[in-house]
Order: C-alpha cells, then sequence, then structure tokens
C-alpha cells in the first residue's frame, strides 16, 4: 500500500482515498521519489508554451495545525446539547482531514485530538466542578469521524473547539523561505526559483506550470508573493499580500521619507518605485551596506541585504532584486516565463534540490530537461506538382513530412483541399481559396521515411471538372505547427496551396482583343497598344508544348509568333491599322494542361482595343502671352479631342484645319497667368471606345509630359539685381574703401520664377541681357560702359571699376532683358560710396609689450608705424633661423627718431615685436587688404617660418580681418608645445594644444615647437 509520510511519523491511508491519489497524480510509481520531472520532452515558443513541473518529494507534506470550531462537514455545531447524559456518545465528521498525530505516539487515535472551550485553552466544564464533561472517545483519521462522550454532567448546552493535526496542500518552500525548484535556460542561465503547490493534501506531488518565450520584459514579473518569501516588504505588518509592486516602501524602512525633493515639507510619500534615492539625504541604509552614503540607490529593486532575506533563491543575500530576477509568484494567479533562445534550439532546465522533513535542503539534487525548437515540420514530394491538371475524378496527393528535431507527430498529419477559383493564372492566390470540398482535412495513409512520414490520400470522386487548392499540414512534437509550401521563395500574392485542376473537357476559344500584349513580367498587358500583337482567349490554361503559330490565322495570315500564358495565345502579326478587327481562327489543334484536345474550326473576331495615338505640338517652349498648341490623331476620334491647360477644365473652341489635325492658341490667363511650367494634355477615343492621350494633367515631370514656360516678368517678378562690392563692409547702402573695387551684378531670381509641387525648381530659362549700363560720379554726366561688364554666368555679371575717389558716390544705372524679352519698366540704379579705409589701432601699456601686426601697413617704415608722440623708444625682434637673432631698434634721443643705425627698419606682418612704452599709448597705422581689386597680382599672405626646439617670436595675421582665431586651428601647420602670450599689466599667459584657447589681433607670441613648420594663416 502507498503511505504518505507527515513529518516524523506515518499513517495509513485507507483504499478508496489511495485509489483516487493515484488516478489524479497519474501514478506516484511513475516519477521516483524526490525526483523533479516535466511534463514535456520538446516544447516550442508558438507551440508546447506551457510545461509543468512535478515533483515527488514526500518529506515536505507536512501536516498542519487545525484550531476547528465548527461546524463539519453536514454542518453540524460543534457543540452538545442538554439534556445529555454520562455515556452519551456524539459523532462529528471534521472538514479538515486526514486527521495526523499530533502526539508522536506513532498511531492516530483519541490523544490526538484535544477539546477546549472556544475562546481559551481549557476544558469545558458547565457545572463547574473542576471535572470535563467531554472526552475524545475515538478518531477515525482517515475520514476525519471524531466520536465525542459526555464524561460528566452537562448542565447548559457545551460549545467547544477541536484542536488536532491534518493533511493539508503544502507548497515546496524550504525552511529559508527559497524556492528548491530551479528554472533555467540557455538564454537565462541564472533562471528562477519556481514555487510549487502540492496537487492535495496527502498526494506528496508538488506541481506549477511555466510558460516559455523568447522575449521577456519586466511587465511579466508585475509583483512578489509575501508569503512565499515570508517577508513583509511593504511594511504593513503582515506577510499576506499576494502581489506586492517592487519599490522602495518607506514602511518598511521605518517611514523614512525617501524622496523629500519630491514634496519639500519632509512628509514620506507611500512608495518610490522608479528614478533613483540619495541615501545622503534621506538618512535611511537602503540598500544595507552598512552605510547611507550612497547617491543614487535604484527604486525598482528589493534589496535582500536590507531585508537579511533571501529573495531570488540562489542562496545568498546580495542581490538588488528587480521585476526580471523575480522568483516567487503569487499561486495560480501568475505563471512565469523563461526566456529562450529566438535563434537556435534551446535547453531548459529543471533542478529540484531534496528537502528533509525539517525543510532542510539535503546533497541530493535531480534534473529534468526539456528541449525547445522553432522549426517547423519541413514538406516536400509533393505531388501532384502545383499547377497540375489531370483526367483522373480521384487523383492521389502525396507528401512527405520530416522534422529533424523533434520529429513528426504521425496523427497530426492531414491533407487540406478546398476549392479554388482560378483568376486564369494557374497560380492559388489570396483571396482564391474557397471552402473545403467534403470530407477536408483528410486524415492520409501514412508510412515511414527518414526523418518522418510519407502521407498518401486519395481523394473521393471529383464532379464537374473542379479546380482544386490543396496543401499538407502536420505539427511536430514540439507543437510547431507547419504546412507545405508551392514556392516558397514567391513573397508576392501567391500563397501556399498547390493548384490541382481535375479536367475531362476540351478548351474552348471565347474571345480574341487586337493590341493586348504581355508586358516584361508575362502579365497581361490591357493598355499596351501593340499593333502587332492579338490576344487569343481560352476558357482554361493550354499545354504551352501543343500551341505552334501555324496552329492559328489572324485576318487569313500564319502569324509569325505564338507565346502561350495560362488561357491566353498571343498571337505575332504584322502591323495592324489603329482600328483594326482581325479574324482569329484555329487551323489546328490545341491541348489543355489536362490533354483534352481541341480541333480546328473556332472563329473569333477581334475586338479593337489599340487606343488611337495623339501627339501634341506646341509653337512656343518660352512665352509670357501666348502659346499655339497642335493636335494629332492617327485614327478617327469621335468629336474633338479634349484639352486641358494645368489640369483646368477642358477648353472648348478647338479648329479643325486639317484631316485629324485640331489647334488652339492658349492665352496666358488660361495658363493660370502666373510664372510657372505650363502642363498640356490631351485625349481622343475611337469609335470603339479607346482613350488615347498625351501629356499630363499637372505633373510636368512625368514622362510623356508636354510643357511650356510661361515667364511674365524679369528676373522673378521684377525683383532688383543684387549687387556685391568688393571692400563693403557697410549695412544697408554699398560702401566700399577700394578704389578699384569689383561689383557683381546679379538677377539670382531669373533661373529659379517658377517650382513644381515638390517645390523643385523647374525653370530652365536663365539667360539675362543687359541694355544699359552706366556710371555717374556725384553729380557728374553719366558715362555709357555698356560692354565694359563680364558674364560669369546666364544671370551673373562681374563689373570692374578702377581710379575711384575716395570721398564720391557714384550711380550704376542699367536695365535689362530677359529671354523671352521682358525688360525693367524703370531702370535700376546702385548708389557706391567711397570711404577711406579705417586704420588698425594698437593699444600700448607702459613697460614691455609683446605685439604684432595683422595687417601690412600702407607706409611700414618704423618712424611712420611708431612715431615720436607715441611713447615707444624701443623695439626688439627675434628670429633663431638668423646667426643674429635679436634686432635691436632705439629711438635717437637727440632727433627723436630711429636713426639709421636701428637694426629695424621696417615693420613686417607675420612678426612678433617687443615694444617699450613710456606711457599709454594707441598707435595707430593705414593698412592694405590682401585682395586688392586693382593690384594684379595682390599682396601674397606671409608663411612665417618656425625653427624647431627654439623659441620663435610670431605675429597674428588674419586674411579675412577676423580679430582671432582658435590656437588649435592658427597653429595647425606646425608641432607646437606651448605658446606665451605677454601684457604689463597680467604678465605671461601660457597658451596649449586642445584647451579651447584663441591667438587675438594686435599680440605678439613666443612659440615653442618640436619641429621645424610654418604657420599659415
Amino acid at each position: 500500500m502507498q503511505r504518505v509520510r507527515f513529518r516524523r511519523l506515518t499513517i495509513s491511508l485507507g483504499l478508496a482515498l489511495l485509489l483516487s491519489l493515484l488516478l489524479m497524480s497519474g501514478g506516484i510509481s511513475a516519477q521516483d521519489a524526490n525526483q523533479a520531472a516535466a511534463d514535456l520532452t520538446w516544447a516550442s515558443p508558438s507551440g508546447n508554451t506551457t510545461i509543468t513541473v512535478t515533483v515527488n518529494d514526500s518529506d515536505i507534506n507536512r501536516s498542519g495545525a487545525q484550531n476547528d470550531s465548527g461546524p463539519d462537514q453536514y454542518d453540524n455545531a460543534f457543540t452538545i446539547a442538554i439534556p445529555a447524559v454520562v455515556g452519551d456518545t456524539h459523532t462529528f465528521v471534521v472538514a479538515n482531514f486526514p486527521i495526523a498525530d499530533r502526539n508522536g505516539d506513532g498511531s492516530v487515535n483519541s490523544l490526538d485530538v484535544t477539546i477546549y472551550n472556544p475562546g481559551a485553552d481549557t476544558i469545558v466544564d458547565t457545572g463547574p466542578n473542576g471535572t470535563a464533561d467531554l472526552a475524545v472517545q475515538s478518531v477515525d483519521g482517515d475520514n476525519g469521524v471524531i466520536v465525542i462522550r459526555v464524561v460528566d454532567n452537562v448542565i447548559v448546552a457545551a460549545d467547544f473547539r477541536l484542536v488536532y493535526n491534518s493533511a493539508v496542500v503544502n507548497v515546496s518552500t524550504d525552511a529559508d523561505g527559497a524556492e528548491p525548484t530551479v528554472i533555467s535556460s540557455n538564454e537565462n542561465i541564472t533562471g528562477f526559483g519556481l514555487r510549487l503547490a502540492e496537487t492535495g493534501k496527502t498526494t506528496g506531488l508538488y506541481s506549477a506550470t511555466v510558460e516559455i518565450a523568447t522575449t521577456v520584459s519586466q511587465t511579466d514579473f508585475a509583483a512578489f508573493d509575501e508569503t512565499g518569501v515570508g517577508v513583509d516588504l511593504n511594511g504593513d505588518g503582515d506577510v499576506t499580500d499576494l502581489a506586492v509592486a517592487v519599490g522602495l516602501y518607506e514602511a518598511a524602512y521605518g517611514g523614512a521619507d525617501l524622496d523629500p525633493a519630491l514634496d519639500g515639507d519632509g512628509n514620506a510619500i507611500t512608495v518610490v518605485t522608479a528614478g533613483t534615492v540619495d541615501e545622503t539625504v534621506t538618512g535611511t541604509d537602503l540598500n544595507g551596506d552598512g552605510d547611507a552614503l550612497d547617491v543614487a540607490v535604484a527604486a525598482a529593486a528589493f534589496y535582500e541585504a536590507a531585508y537579511g532575506v533571501d529573495l531570488n533563491g540562489d542562496g545568498d543575500t546580495a542581490d538588488a532584486v528587480t521585476q526580471y530576477a523575480a522568483n516567487l509568484f503569487p499561486n495560480g494567479s501568475v505563471r512565469p516565463i523563461i526566456q529562450v533562445s529566438s535563434t537556435a534550439n534551446d535547453v531548459i532546465t529543471i533542478t529540484y534540490t531534496d528537502l528533509d522533513g525539517d525543510l532542510e535542503r539535503t546533497a541530493i539534487q535531480s534534473t529534468d530537461s526539456v528541449t525547445v525548437e522553432s522549426t517547423d515540420p519541413a514538406f516536400s514530394g509533393l505531388s501532384p506538382a502545383s499547377g497540375s491538371a489531370t483526367t483522373d475524378v480521384t487523383p492521389d496527393i502525396v507528401a512527405d513530412v520530416t522534422d529533424s528535431d523533434s520529429g513528426v507527430t504521425e496523427a497530426s498529419i492531414a491533407i487540406e483541399v478546398h476549392v479554388w477559383a482560378d483568376d486564369g493564372d494557374g497560380k492559388v492566390q489570396e483571396g482564391e481559396v474557397g471552402v473545403p470540398i467534403a470530407g477536408s482535412p483528410f486524415t492520409p495513409t501514412t508510412s515511414a521515411i527518414t526523418g518522418g512520414f510519407r502521407a498518401t490520400t486519395t481523394l473521393p470522386q471529383q464532379i464537374g471538372d473542379p479546380d482544386l487548392a490543396w496543401r499538407a499540414v502536420a505539427t511536430d512534437v514540439a507543437g510547431n505547427a507547419g504546412a507545405s509550401d508551392s514556392d516558397a521563395s514567391d513573397t508576392g500574392a501567391d500563397i501556399s496551396y498547390q493548384a490541382l485542376s481535375v479536367d475531362n473537357t476540351p478548351p474552348s476559344l471565347l474571345e480574341a482583343f487586337a493590341g493586348h500584349a504581355l508586358d516584361a513580367d508575362g502579365a497581361l498587358d490591357v493598355a499596351a497598344n501593340s499593333a502587332t500583337t492579338v490576344r487569343a482567349r481560352f476558357d482554361e490554361s493550354l499545354d504551352a508544348d501543343s500551341v505552334v503559330p501555324s496552329d492559328f490565322t489572324v485576318g487569313g495570315v500564319t502569324p509569325t509568333a505564338a507565346n502561350v500564358s495560362s488561357g491566353n495565345v498571343y498571337l505575332t502579326v504584322s502591323s495592324l491599322a489603329p482600328s483594326a478587327t482581325p479574324e482569329v481562327e484555329l487551323v489546328g489543334k490545341v491541348s489543355d494542361r489536362a490533354g483534352n484536345e481541341l480541333g480546328a474550326g473556332s472563329k473569333k473576331t477581334a475586338s479593337d482595343v489599340i487606343a488611337p495615338t495623339i501627339s501634341v505640338t506646341l509653337g512656343a517652349s518660352l512665352t509670357n502671352d501666348t502659346v499655339k498648341v497642335s493636335i494629332t490623331s492617327d485614327e478617327d476620334i469621335i468629336g474633338s479631342p479634349t484639352l486641358r491647360i494645368n489640369g483646368n477644365a477642358a477648353l472648348g473652341g478647338l479648329t479643325n484645319p486639317g484631316a485629324r489635325l485640331w489647334e488652339r492658341t492658349v492665352t496666358k490667363a488660361e495658363a493660370d497667368g502666373v510664372d510657372g511650367r505650363v502642363t498640356v494634355y490631351a485625349e481622343g477615343r475611337d469609335a470603339s471606345g479607346n482613350v488615347g492621350s498625351k501629356g499630363s494633367l499637372t505633373d510636368g515631370g512625368a514622362t510623356g509630359a508636354v510643357t511650356y514656360e510661361l515667364d511674365l516678368a524679369i528676373n522673378d517678378n521684377g525683383a532688383e539685381p543684387i549687387y556685391v562690392v568688393s571692400g563693403d563692409d557697410a549695412v544697408g547702402a554699398p560702401e566700399t574703401s577700394e578704389v578699384n573695387p569689383f561689383v557683381r551684378i546679379q538677377f539670382n531670381g531669373e533661373g529659379t520664377e517658377y517650382e513644381d509641387d515638390a517645390a523643385a525648381d523647374v525653370d530652365t530659362h536663365a539667360l539675362v541681357t543687359i541694355t544699359t549700363l552706366t556710371l555717374t560720379k556725384d553729380a557728374e554726366t553719366a558715362v555709357d560702359i555698356l560692354g565694359t561688364e563680364v558674364r560669369r554666368t546666364d544671370s551673373e555679371f562681374v563689373l570692374a571699376l578702377t581710379g575711384l575717389s575716395v570721398g564720391s558716390t557714384y550711380t550704376i544705372t542699367l536695365n535689362a532683358e530677359d529671354e523671352i524679352g521682358n525688360v525693367y519698366a524703370l531702370d535700376q540704379t546702385m548708389s557706391l560710396d567711397v570711404v577711406a579705409r579705417a586704420k588698425v589701432a594698437l593699444a600700448l601699456q607702459p613697460g614691455m609689450n609683446l605685439v604684432s601686426f595683422p595687417e601690412a601697413p600702407v607706409e611700414p617704415g618704423i618712424n611712420e608705424v611708431f612715431p615720436a608722440s607715441s611713447n615707444v623708444d624701443v623695439v626688439l625682434a627675434y628670429d633663431p633661423s638668423q646667426d643674429v637673432p635679436w634686432l635691436v631698434s632705439q629711438r635717437n634721443t637727440g632727433t627723436g627718431l630711429f636713426g639709421s643705425e636701428a637694426e629695424i627698419q621696417t615693420i613686417q606682418i607675420g612678426l612678433g615685436y617687443w615694444v617699450q612704452s613710456t606711457g599709454f599709448n594707441d598707435i595707430s597705422y593705414s593698412s592694405r587688404p590682401f585682395i586688392q581689386a586693382g593690384v594684379v597680382p595682390p599682396p601674397v599672405p606671409p608663411a612665417i617660418p618656425v625653427v624647431g626646439g627654439q623659441s620663435n617670436l610670431v605675429g597674428f595675421v588674419s586674411l579675412t580681418g577676423a580679430a582671432n582665431a582658435l590656437t588649435d586651428t592658427y597653429f595647425q601647420g606646425v608641432t607646437w608645445q606651448v605658446a606665451y602670450s605677454f601684457a604689463p599689466d597680467s604678465g605671461w599667459t601660457a597658451l596649449r594644444p586642445g584647451d579651447a584657447s584663441t591667438v587675438v589681433e594686435g599680440k605678439g607670441y613666443i612659440l615653442f615647437a618640436a619641429a621645424n613648420g610654418w604657420v599659415t594663416p
């Protein structure tokens, strides 16, 4: 007899109960003691996704204490009514059974049940005389029957309470609150602990389910179960909450305000579930590391160290347990999910660590595994081939089904057959599969082949030449469902069904069309307008091998080619007239795919489906007024053609000056009256209703579009030209400090006067010609300078002015015309002031100044740059590449000048100078720009040599007039190490590579470099 062991004793089960347990568990003997087992060998994320895990361990089938105040199973209250006579017995059948040994004597009897008053652990004594009124006479533990005998006088009704032990539904949690059953996979090696629930009060079998998925998010694990870990996670004073959201609960941390920044008033909020918390602000050790110094403790976690409990069942208390790592779930309400690989077969491992009767782990472990695979069964040897036709009214269908992983489930193989509504292309496509035929799906006859089974089905007799769509379906052991595919490489509208036609009727010629042809993809092109192709249409697909050109005549002439596509034969003939309707005759014989033959004699007059060819000719491609439109057709059309401009309503008033020729002059108002690309569209309909067209309604860029350009004003509605003057630094009216400036004259709007719907420039006419050009100085007489301008582009000119006078104002007057002859209504003028070039200023302080000159002085002599009024008495220069590197110039106190003996006679740009000043003074000098219109060639910018391993005295030079530059950019031609600047009031300043410093105008720099190089501004 099967025995179920409770803590430290064994009791026998009743025969009826034992049989029920065996049936319920499937037989405990099928699973060894202390073993874990899964109900699957193979699983799949799209098939068998639920795994039931069962552990057989009677050691943890522990009885539970019952404090039972009734009523019993038959709704009898726990009371002895009066009158009650000593010796009377009363029987009660308690709800909690089997009753277990409570006193440890090895059997279940009256000594294992105690009778107490309902409210206290005292005897029931209604006398009272100090003697118990009631005693337990006998106990039937298996069936929960307790007989109570009256042993003393019962004065009033005696209410009582029974205390005993009975079998309960246990869970698999160990003595430390962790789970000894761990579920892991190749994708999630750590896995999680799974809590199992006993399948019945005395079964000793513990079970739970696990889902598998290729992706698992934290939201799949929403909460912890306090009853599983025995920990008050949310600090509410109990351990009964089944779904505690993961976070930092203030009540669990003594009511500390965990987020004072949230409200600022120091009041504690309930829980923090997102972001981080600063322990130094809250003064609380949230993560249990022994200090309150961590500034960013993640809120979305339970910290095992803070609770002192192993929450995730990994054997330590060192983890920050998040939703993803949660391993305890409310029993029966949340199913855990184990992540498995989405790219390869995976293995799920179930590991159980045995528990003894005290719920302590032993050294015994058992494992079981489930292989996860995602590959559907494979199908091959499909017969008949898709697209087949047969005269057999009971055709055989054959398919080989294999699976190299879990194997094919033989009973799952079926043949599905549906009605098929073929659209004429011989392929089963979306929307063409109809209802199943009678008997579908069919259970085939199977025979074993390598890796699977060959399935064969003979269809029932088919009536009426049906078109059928069929496929084989099967499921592998892992639960992956698959279906055969007629063309796995086809990702278009075709679907997996095989096409099969049962056909015992010859084909029939239905109709013919002059002008239909095959497109590049082999499909019918009803708009081909092919004058050399006639389509003969049959009522079903033909066998292409049975068709040759000599089987047909078109207008009595044998075609040169006959191409078969499904139920169509495309016959190549000599060029047909646009309105031709030749007779198509079958003079040979053709067969359908099943071999049914149609002989000679069928005739059909071809319908005219060739549209008229419409041509459009324009009188101009560019206009500022009207355009003549001419329309022709290669065949007669009904009435006049339709003419639309810019997609507007059709224009009337077309004239018909010749056969199949129509004309109309379109005004600028009819072309919408604004600058733009104008689209022209014409169409005509022949007597057969075929419509031919030319042009595009609104898309001027479309293939075959007919357009012209309407240009009503010069330079985008008469915009003024743009003038760009060299040496112009003014804001507002142009001015220049150059006496020989360049003036660029730009008509930028002329080539961009109109766009298409996508805002792309479609103006193809940018040419402008200057027709009037004069120059006037102040109030003097204008001078005609037309012809001195130089054309740079269709819409830009350059004018080189020379010999202008500083202080004078010059006026340029011009007019121009565009390509269609639009001109400015009034001449355009531009005034140009010629001003003196601003002097360069250099500020000096008393003492030694380290300076440089950003632009070359017009008068570079040392006495011109540093006159006597400058308070400069010493100027030094240094060039380490020279034999005598230091050059010294000192002012003669007698003459007040730097004399001929001075070693520095001229000031140069690019060099640094030490300048000694006896006071505060700003010197200024006139300079030359690097780009000068009248100087050929212009001054060459300096290249400053640098000697490696030496100090170099260099200056700042700007080609554009900028006041500064990034140091790394300015010195990029040199492997430099450090640069120093100096000022009497602030001393030395160091600039180093990568420090984002700048070099500025007016300063000199001592530069140290690792190697020779050049500073090239």
